[in-house]
């Protein structure tokens, strides 16, 4: 079965960070990010939208078991490339260019420790008709499995009041 989209093409939005004022204008922080975000889509939506597949079942579908041995090395790759941007993160901070607020933006999705407790259906009553449904269903739920990309006004960051005045609108600055 393939999708047309994938299901995690509900997070390639052009969501544009909200905490660089033009004054900082790093790009190749923002371009390193943006690299990081289109090579590992895929896995930063399975990270949140996790179905349990057991050793019996890979042994009886082998292409169930291809799909989880993907799912597998695509979150290993993810999560080192996470760390390497990580890195770069840091090396903004020291400078003192940015504070630790700057992960607080929506424009940034995080990759979940792998060892988190994953749901795949979340207190849902409804199940819906199809796989596609029920992804409808629980995303609607619980927010976060999409990064909130389809309601960023709704992100939690933009409701803490000392980040308020921080971020940039973005109609005050020039596009990346």
């Amino acid at each position: 079965m393939s999708a047309d989209p994938p299901p995690w093409a509900v997070l390639d939005t052009s969501e544009i960070p909200l905490t660089f004022s033009p004054n900082f204008m790093i790009s190749e922080f923002v371009e390193k990010y943006l690299v990081f975000e289109d090579r590992h889509m895929q896995a930063l939506w399975e990270s949140l939208h996790f179905l349990p597949i057991s050793t019996v079942m890979c042994r009886r579908d082998p292409k169930l078991h291809t799909y989880h041995e993907g799912r597998r090395q695509r979150r290993s790759r993810a999560g080192e490339a996470w760390t390497r941007y990580l890195r770069v993160v840091m090396q903004v901070l020291r400078l003192r260019r940015c504070d630790l607020d700057i992960l607080l933006d929506p424009f940034f999705m995080h990759l979940p420790k792998s060892r988190k407790p994953k749901e795949w259906y979340p207190r849902v009553e409804n199940d819906g008709d199809t796989l596609a449904d029920a992804l409808v269903i629980v995303d609607r739920e619980d927010p976060w499995r999409n990064h909130y990309r389809d309601r960023p006004a709704e992100h939690p960051s933009m409701q803490i009041a000392r980040l308020r005045d921080k971020f940039v609108p973005p109609q005050n600055r020039r596009a990346f």
